[in-house]
């Protein structure tokens, strides 16, 4: 219930009361951008918590890292929930 009031919250499905009640896509799939849902879910984005990391100052993985949720974050950002339904799976 957790995740479907967070996505009412977000606009991106609606929630329907009372004995023929249930849960309803918000907009036109083609509206929704992956990336924004899981954005929407995941705030923030980090791969890792470096906030009480003693090597912080001297660490060269941290920006690595971000790189990597950089690049996970545009590929989630080109799909959208059309995408995810009209395609068949290519994995």
């Amino acid at each position: 219930m957790k995740i479907i009031s967070e996505l009412v919250r977000h606009g991106y499905v609606h929630s329907i009361r009372g004995r023929s009640g249930g849960v309803q896509i918000g907009r036109e799939p083609s509206e929704i951008r992956v990336g924004d849902i899981v954005h929407a879910m995941n705030e923030p984005m980090e791969i890792v918590d470096c906030s009480s990391c003693l090597l912080v100052g001297n660490c060269r993985l941290k920006g690595v890292l971000c790189e990597a949720a950089q690049a996970f974050t545009e590929v989630l950002m080109a799909y959208r929930l059309s995408d995810l339904i009209e395609a068949p799976a290519r994995y």
